[in-house]
């Protein structure tokens, strides 16, 4: 990874800071709760990601006190903190009492939080520390409920891109009963590849995808594994190399679904420096100072080496390959004249009839 995507690995984790049925009954959830978390809780005990992720499979469910039909992320990271407590949530959740903080920046170390209410997603970075890191991200179901994933992270000291120790906590959210009952899906029942290989979370802030990267100190080239939600469950959509991206990416591409594209670029790339954009466009304006980079098997393009909408640029869009052979992923678009666009966006490949 080139040390740009790794200052905006940072940056990305920061500005974007770096949902099974459940019919469990409200009173038996509360008590097993109780047993799995509140007295390490009472006693004012912190616990690791490590110590959590031993425990956590017996732990039961996890009442949400007000949680209602719609809890927000801070809610539900509160009743996990309540039963399962660790000093990163903690600090979170003391900067989160107040409702208007949305991001910390570190500038000493890089690291830092954001709350995310709007999009359901908070995180924790360490930068560059040895302190524990976390993500937790809600996503809505068909049915009413919420799935809610939360990753506790400890910091490898010789290498901060793999995790040392954690622990992937998954819940669904039962809004009749306010409770969180643990939850085995596709994301959970995963597996590496190897046993010497680690796994890496990422958590979406922006769209529903969920990302597994799998690697070692060894390996240069993480293997990512992108998971597509359909309003009730996570599958398999594709997986790939960042060497894979920067081959298939190579050439022109467009907006799959429109007359006229709001966005259009080449990409240009060779072994020794990467990807690199060309010609890109914005309704048909090339008057953008933007550039590409890849991270955790994504396509970035930014204006100016801003790393995401809260920084104001004109640009930001960050995709990953389909099956067929296209780009699909989130955009933000800002025209000279201030008009804004954002969402979701599907590229094919080809040049508009300008």
């Amino acid at each position: 990874m080139k040390k740009t995507a790794l200052y905006l690995l940072a940056a990305l984790a920061l500005t974007g800071c770096k949902k099974t049925q459940a019919t469990a009954d409200g009173d038996a959830a509360q008590q097993s709760t109780e047993q799995a978390g509140a007295t390490q809780a009472d006693a004012g005990k912190l616990l690791t990601p490590e110590q959590i992720a031993q425990q956590w499979a017996k732990g039961g469910a996890v009442k949400v006190k007000g949680g209602g039909d719609k809890p927000d992320i801070v809610t539900l990271v509160s009743a996990f903190n309540k039963a399962w407590p660790t000093d990163v949530t903690t600090t979170l959740l003391e900067s989160a009492k107040d409702p208007k903080f949305t991001e910390y920046i570190n500038e000493d170390t890089g690291g830092g939080m954001a709350c995310d209410r709007g999009n359901g997603y908070v995180s924790v970075s360490a930068g560059d520390t040895d302190e524990d890191c976390m993500e937790a991200a809600v996503w809505k179901r068909k049915n009413g409920h919420r799935l809610f994933i939360i990753n506790l992270v400890s910091t490898n000291p010789d290498n901060r891109s793999l995790p040392e120790k954690q622990a992937l906590c998954i819940y669904d959210y039962d809004p009749k009963t306010e409770t969180m009952t643990p939850e085995e899906n596709a994301v959970s029942k995963f597996r590496a590849s190897a046993d010497d290989l680690k796994l890496m979370y990422r958590l979406p802030r922006k769209g529903t995808d969920l990302t597994i990267g799998e690697a070692n100190e060894e390996r240069e080239d993480a293997l990512w594994h992108f998971f597509e939600w359909n309003g009730s469950q996570f599958s398999e959509a594709i997986a790939y190399t960042e060497k894979e991206l920067i081959k298939k990416i190579e050439g022109s591409w467009m907006c799959k679904d429109s007359d006229e594209p709001m966005l259009t670029f080449n990409i240009v790339a060779d072994d020794a420096n990467g990807p690199q954009i060309e010609d890109c466009a914005i309704y048909g304006s090339t008057e953008y100072d933007a550039f590409v980079y890849t991270w955790d098997g994504t396509l970035i393009i930014s204006e100016n080496g801003d790393s995401g909408e809260d920084r104001n640029p004109a640009i930001y869009c960050q995709f990953r390959l389909t099956k067929q052979d296209e780009l699909t992923g989130t955009y933000y678009l800002r025209q000279n004249g201030g008009n804004e666009t954002k969402g979701t966006i599907t590229l094919k490949r080809g040049n508009p009839a300008w």
